[in-house]
């Protein structure tokens, strides 16, 4: 299979008015040859550009595009040998599920005996075999997303790309399209690339995630390592669901031990945190929503905790988003049940003080977390 390397990748675009746009700015990385890796950011971060740069789709400006070390950036996208999976599926109506998926082929000239066998190893693989008569509008989202990955998949690429697959299904069909997503990726031992801008995808299907940011790589690393230490806080909070907690926070020395104080309590700073904020004034302290819990009336308040009013509790399936304000900043935690709240209700949250992370408060950076 292959390593994909893009050295100072620059990408442009003129705006509506004729300005310009960046869409990729000086951006290098390396994709590890047969992993699967997440390329995670917001709308307009620059992740579909740089899938279709990979794919030869679109040329850079500047920069090059290494195939296992050869250079591809002149290669057009037949040349590269890559193929790529689209939002919206990109399938043709007017044909039906067989012919969806053999369309590459025929464009590529095999025989029709060829073309035969690989449509049904493909959609054997794959669970559509009792599709392949059927319409496109005959056959569900899910079945859509299957047919797509597919047909890219029937003609061998040496690397495989999706960009934002999972977006158009609806929750339920995400969830289980996970976990199948993933399984039949690593099957097939290929490069893939996935772009998305969950951090449930990038968690649940990428061993390797890419965080862009405005067309800039914000951190790359395998995803339990960018998850635990993420590099700054447009990382955590999108390494984070729901986002991360970021508030300010004051750091004090009281006899020769560091303090963080926030919402009005204190948490010590141990060794060896705490030489990294001795003599910092303030600091942006970080907590992830799931680090956050209610205290219950039968739960002892013995543990550190803050006296909150509820914005608004919000039930998402079997899980609840409780958004509340202590001395005006908003915060959420998440409870994995159904609780229900008014707005007004007080409530007592506590937290994990070793899941606290500390930022610097100027420039954002990571200086490091207390446990």
């Amino acid at each position: 299979m292959v390593r994909v390397e893009l050295k100072n990748v620059t990408k442009t675009f003129k705006d509506f008015i004729g300005r310009k746009r960046y869409a990729l700015r000086n951006l290098s990385i390396a994709f590890p040859d047969r992993q699967l890796s997440v390329v995670l950011g917001p709308p307009g971060a620059g992740k579909t550009t740089l899938l279709k740069v990979i794919a030869g789709l679109v040329k850079p400006d500047e920069g090059s595009i290494y195939f296992d070390g050869k250079d591809v950036t002149e290669l057009s996208a037949k040349e590269r040998n890559v193929s790529m999976v689209f939002q919206n599926f990109a399938l043709y109506p007017n044909l039906n599920v067989y012919q969806n998926i053999a369309s590459p082929l025929v464009n590529m000239g095999l025989s029709k005996t060829e073309i035969e066998k690989r449509v049904k190893e493909v959609a054997e693989f794959l669970g559509i075999s009792n599709l392949l008569d059927r319409h496109i509008w005959e056959i569900s989202g899910g079945e859509m997303q299957r047919v797509s990955i597919a047909r890219a998949l029937v003609k061998n690429p040496s690397v495989l790309m999706l960009d934002e697959p999972l977006v158009n299904l609806d929750y339920k069909i995400r969830e289980r399209m996970r976990d199948e997503l993933k399984r039949i990726l690593k099957e097939e031992e290929k490069t893939v690339i996935f772009s998305s801008p969950d951090v449930i995808d990038a968690l649940a299907i990428g061993e390797y995630v890419a965080v862009l940011q405005e067309g800039r790589l914000a951190q790359f690393g395998k995803g339990t390592d960018v998850y635990n230490n993420p590099a700054n806080v447009y990382v955590a909070k999108q390494m984070s669901y729901p986002t991360m907690n970021v508030l300010p926070a004051k750091i004090k020395e009281r006899d020769s031990r560091i303090y963080c104080e926030f919402l009005g309590i204190e948490v010590e700073v141990k060794a060896p945190l705490d030489q990294k904020v001795r003599g910092v004034n303030k600091v942006l302290v970080g907590l992830r929503p799931g680090d956050l819990s209610i205290v219950r009336e039968t739960t002892s308040t013995s543990a550190k905790h803050i006296t909150a009013e509820v914005i608004v509790s919000e039930v998402i399936g079997s899980e609840t988003l409780i958004h509340f304000e202590k001395d005006g900043e908003r915060l959420i935690t998440y409870v994995p049940d159904i609780v229900r709240y008014s707005p007004g209700d007080e409530i007592k949250i506590t937290f994990n003080e070793k899941s606290i992370y500390l930022f610097d408060e100027e420039t954002g950076e990571l200086i490091g977390r207390l446990g």
